[in-house]
């Protein structure tokens, strides 16, 4: 290979990573024009197409699969030689903030920060466990609708997404019973959490493919998830959470879920950040320590092998 083809193999990965130009130039902080043209240049001088293009996104050929699982690696290595060389690695200092909603700190966040800790136990890391508190934030955590905000410079998927559960305490079952189906929920007593603006946050069923969202009619409303599972645990009713925060309790039997077969499919959470933050280097060095271990971080969090 040509030496001056590591650059282009460079601008290919990240095209390949974000699946658009536009997203690999901003990473790369070139003009998408330069990110197409190393791109077809490297193509024209493999005699290989390596990316599908069309007007909406950029998918890898056959050709692009297999070039990229060889690539990979191969970057991270240089990356890593190249932060030991400026002295980044152990030595990387410096302070990042994240805000997040409750539930997604246990079960997605504090497994990825607490592994970025043990590589860079000088950052200081601040892990807000509330949606109100995004002032200042390096980062928050949004949900798929949200992640494709204007306000947003990025965001970056973490792991497969969680479930979420509808749930109630023995104590409750044995006392009320449970409901059949969604349309009998409104005989029981329904546990609402709020979100920041006050309203009830819907909870997610699913009818055969398709989200089902329910504005469930709570008689008692709490202002977070931790709130919620408590009061779910005293026997006060049915609420909802996610299944990583639920699981201790459903698999020691001190909760049982409630319409089981209802559940909706899980829902991907995105680390988001605004415009400038990743001039920093704590920051920066977060995101790409997500993007090269988040998945392998959350399946071990997970019991699976990563």
């Amino acid at each position: 290979m040509p030496p001056s083809d590591l650059p282009a193999l460079h601008t290919f990965a990240a095209v390949a990573r974000h699946g658009s130009f536009r997203k690999a130039a901003r990473d790369l902080d070139v003009s998408p024009s330069a990110v197409s043209h190393a791109v077809s240049g490297l193509e024209r001088r493999l005699g290989l197409r390596l990316l599908h293009r069309t007007t909406r996104n950029v998918g890898l050929t056959q050709e692009g699969r297999v070039l990229l699982s060889g690539l990979s690696p191969a970057l991270e290595r240089i990356d890593a030689a190249l932060d030991a060389a400026r002295g980044v690695g152990p030595g990387l200092a410096g302070s990042l903030r994240i805000a997040a909603p409750d539930e997604t700190c246990a079960s997605l966040l504090l497994p990825l920060v607490l592994a970025f800790r043990a590589r860079f136990p000088e950052v200081e890391v601040t892990l807000v466990g509330t949606e109100g508190a995004r002032e200042g934030a390096d980062f928050t955590v949004r949900g798929a609708d949200a992640a494709s905000e204007a306000e947003h410079e990025g965001c970056l998927a973490l792991g497969h997404g969680v479930r979420r559960l509808l749930v109630a305490a023995p104590a409750y079952r044995d006392t009320h019973g449970l409901p059949a189906d969604p349309d009998a929920l409104s005989r029981h007593v329904c546990i609402g959490c709020t979100g920041v603006d006050g309203t009830i946050r819907p909870w997610e069923l699913r009818r055969g493919g398709a989200r089902l969202p329910c504005i469930p009619e709570a008689r008692l409303v709490l202002g977070s998830a931790r709130l919620v599972r408590a009061a779910v645990l005293a026997g006060a009713g049915i609420g909802q959470g996610t299944e990583p925060d639920l699981r201790a309790d459903l698999e020691a039997e001190r909760l049982v879920e409630v319409l089981p077969g209802w559940a909706a499919p899980p829902e991907k959470c995105f680390l988001c950040w605004p415009q400038g933050a990743l001039d920093r280097p704590a920051p920066g060095a977060f995101v790409d320590f997500v993007r090269r271990a988040g998945e392998t971080v959350l399946a071990w969090q997970g019991g699976r092998e990563g």
